[in-house]
């Protein structure tokens, strides 16, 4: 059974994720939607591509920066 703390954490990694994706998926898979509408499929894989690429950038920009998203701020 996680910790309260590490609980907490996860909470507030998730809410900045979603933060994170709504800002820079937002611009960049509104074009693929629309693209491929025809093919649903498609749309999702580029969306979670996109997602989890976006993420990764911000996982490293926060790592240069010494804040460790696993930890929270």
């Amino acid at each position: 059974m996680p910790k309260l703390q590490e609980l907490e954490a996860m909470k507030r990694f998730e809410r900045r994720i979603v933060v994170f994706l709504v800002k820079f998926v937002d611009a960049n898979v509104v074009c693929e939607y629309s693209r491929a509408s025809a093919n649903l499929g498609h749309a999702m894989s580029c969306f979670f591509k996109t997602a989890l690429y976006c993420l990764q950038i911000q996982v490293n920009i926060e790592k240069d920066s010494g804040c460790d998203p696993s930890v929270g701020v």
